[in-house]
């Protein structure tokens, strides 16, 4: 199995408005822009994870 190029994963993670919205309910964030960050946070931490950056704890 071939690793995906990054920029993949990240395209397929595009979501609507309002399936962003169904998200952030589902998640249970009552605001959807705090779903927004914690969705881009963790789109960070995938990618980082396909490229093979690690960063120390309590490192930004």
């Amino acid at each position: 199995m071939t690793a995906k190029a990054p920029s993949e994963g990240v395209d397929a993670l595009a979501v609507t408005v309002d399936d962003c919205r169904v998200m952030a309910i589902l998640f249970g964030f009552y605001d959807v822009a705090e779903f927004q960050k914690f969705a881009r946070h963790q789109q960070r931490k995938h990618i980082n994870r396909q490229l093979g950056i690690s960063k120390g704890r309590g490192q930004r």
